[in-house]
């Protein structure tokens, strides 16, 4: 015989009551720290009825928030919390406390550090993914053009589509150091350091050369295409 059981949910839980179904733009959870500082915010079910909803007890991040190459926050530190619900115009307050499992023995200054770390890489994930977005865009369209049969000049093209790539080599790498840093509970080593460092200056040449393929490559490519095809991109 084989016993199988079912972990419960993992994280803080919060239940509440509606007593009617509300519009989703009426009803807002949101979770703040000791300080009063937004952390998160939980999206709920709008039905009328006791519900339960489950906090992930991490950040929420402008990394996080994006839609392509989506990461989550790191683990919030260890303190009092506050869920607030807005209903209608009306709120109500519940507080709570996390902790850290209780047979870690880590001090709180190494914990805070750690999380540190993780908001660094993540805001540089931020900066790298911001920048990327008008060449992303530019790259769609040259798919969209293969794809309906249009030709344009490859050859004048492959300077776009070089820098494509290395965004794309470069936001993988970040996303692997920060998953690197959060699997272990410390400050991060000097290889990590050295390689947010490394990172850091490639986003700075990345942009540079974003820069100048807007300012040049992509006139070029649209000088070959009929108005209606012209590649468009905003920064």
């Amino acid at each position: 015989m084989y016993y199988r059981g079912e972990n419960p949910d993992f994280g803080a839980a919060i239940d509440f009551y509606l007593r009617d179904s509300v519009s989703s733009d009426a009803i807002k959870l949101t979770i703040f720290d000791a300080n009063g500082k937004m952390v998160d915010e939980v999206k709920t079910p709008t039905k009328a009825g006791l519900h339960r909803v489950m906090w992930n007890l991490r950040y929420q991040t402008e990394a996080s928030g994006t839609g392509r190459g989506r990461i989550s926050g790191p683990y919030v530190l260890p303190g009092l919390y506050t869920a607030k619900l807005e209903v209608d115009g009306k709120s109500q307050e519940q507080k709570f406390q996390v902790s850290d499992d209780p047979r870690l023995n880590i001090p709180i200054a190494i914990r805070k550090e750690w999380t540190a770390s993780q908001m660094e890489v993540l805001a540089l994930y931020a900066e790298v993914s911001e920048n990327q977005t008008p060449i992303s865009k530019l790259d769609d369209q040259l798919e969209k053009l293969e794809k309906d049969g249009i030709s344009y000049d490859k050859t004048t093209a492959a300077p776009l589509k070089e820098i494509s790539r290395k965004y794309g080599e470069l936001s993988r790498r970040i996303r692997s150091l920060y998953s690197e840093i959060g699997d272990y509970i410390g400050p991060w080593t000097t290889d990590q350091k050295l390689q947010f460092d490394y990172y850091q200056s490639m986003k700075s040449k990345l942009q540079e050369e974003r820069d100048d393929i807007l300012e040049n490559t992509v006139p070029k490519i649209n000088r070959g295409l009929k108005k209606e095809n012209r590649l468009k991109a905003s920064i």
